[in-house]
């Protein structure tokens, strides 16, 4: 497998290559993250999903996002989530990520699931270079994946975004895992197609860049918009299986 995704990044890099402005490998090996992107701080998303035939509105939700920086060198960067349903008894997901301050590569992923009718579900990853595990005195699942190189936590692709030199034209291809997933790591295209401007409320309309994939076999994408300014992205709009997903940031 892991042979079968070396060969398909090649083959992917070797024709965005030749059509897009550059491409930029983004493993752990890759330098020029801009970690002054980032800030300390709380986003709010609304998220919902729309049928592409119905226009029916479901699974709506509130989406907290908050960034804590390191004091020190040595400290790690978190970033804390919060998923809340229409009714947060109904339905609360918590995520604590913990990542390298110089990196951006995961040490630590934990998360809790809480809904009515059900037994709290938690679990926590450990991650090294080559490996990826769950520990079993803090998780309910039990999980272990090698891996040839350490990954990107793809629970955290809005802050990843937010660090990366974008430009238009320019191409990335992310070595992204979201945690305990049986989709083994891959080589994600991600392409900024150019900039736009998107209005919220009373606010001007604000500079972004359009970030775009095409998931591999299928028809299914999704896009990010970008601040030029504030680097947040301030919205996602995806298309999976005949319905819209799409998550606005109320705040910042």
């Amino acid at each position: 497998m892991v042979l079968k995704n070396l060969i398909v990044f090649i083959c992917l890099s070797s024709f965005y290559i030749s059509t897009a402005q550059s491409v930029d490998t983004v493993d752990f090996h890759y330098k020029h993250f801009h970690l002054k992107n980032l800030h300390s701080g709380q986003r709010k998303y609304l998220v919902y999903s729309e049928d592409s035939a119905t226009q029916k509105k479901s699974g709506v939700y509130i989406w907290e996002r908050n960034i804590a920086l390191p004091h020190h060198s040595n400290e790690p960067i978190v970033i804390d989530q919060k998923w809340f349903s229409l009714d947060s008894q109904l339905f609360v997901r918590t995520i604590h990520s913990e990542v390298d301050a110089h990196t951006f590569l995961p040490t630590l992923h934990h998360t809790i699931l809480s809904a009515i009718g059900r037994p709290q579900h938690t679990e926590h990853y450990l991650f090294t270079p080559q490996l990826i595990y769950t520990d079993s005195l803090i998780s309910n699942k039990k999980f272990k994946l090698a891996v040839a190189h350490p990954i990107f936590n793809w629970e955290l692709d809005l802050e990843t975004f937010s660090i990366l030199p974008l430009q238009i034209g320019k191409s990335f291809v992310i070595n992204f895992y979201h945690p305990g997933s049986t989709i083994l790591p891959f080589y994600y295209l991600y392409t900024v197609e150019g900039m736009t401007t998107i209005s919220r409320y009373a606010q001007k309309s604000i500079p972004c860049y359009q970030i775009r994939i095409n998931y591999p076999n299928s028809h299914n994408y999704s896009i990010w918009w970008v601040d030029v300014k504030t680097h947040n992205v301030i919205k996602m709009k995806e298309y999976f299986n005949g319905k819209y997903r799409y998550k606005l940031l109320l705040n910042a």
